[in-house]
């Protein structure tokens, strides 16, 4: 009895995931979404060998995806155009030493600024 060989009739999900070339992950992921049944009992988690048969019976000839030029030659997204938004305007005026502010006010002389000084302090005045 000692020369024979018992084959194994389950694996664990990581021996499932090896026969692949995967990680125990893989395995476990394969589970938790549906694509495998297991045995659970006594605290472990089986995959039975009939399931690896069925999961190779299933499984196609990878023909390959092929290169599909036309898509890359004409892309369904244009291309963005470079337009120019209020904020880039403004930092590129501010680069150039002018800001639209410029060209839109009137420059205000100093005697203006003087008759605001002097209204502000006659209300003070008033006040006391």
């Amino acid at each position: 009895m000692g020369n024979r060989q018992t084959e194994k009739v389950a694996l664990t999900p990581g021996e499932f995931a090896a026969l692949f070339g995967k990680s125990q992950t893989w395995g476990y992921r394969q589970l938790y979404a549906g694509k495998v049944t297991a045995l659970t009992g006594y605290g472990r988690t089986l995959i039975p060998v009939s399931e690896v048969e069925r999961v190779l019976r299933e499984a196609g000839r990878y023909n390959g995806a092929g290169c599909d030029t036309e898509k890359m030659l004409n892309p369904r997204v244009p291309k963005p155009t470079p337009s120019i938004n209020p904020w880039r305007e403004s930092v590129r005026n501010r680069r150039n030493g002018t800001t639209a502010s410029d060209s839109r006010k009137a420059k205000r002389s100093a005697a203006h600024l003087q008759s605001q000084r002097s209204s502000a302090l006659r209300k003070l005045n008033r006040r006391k």
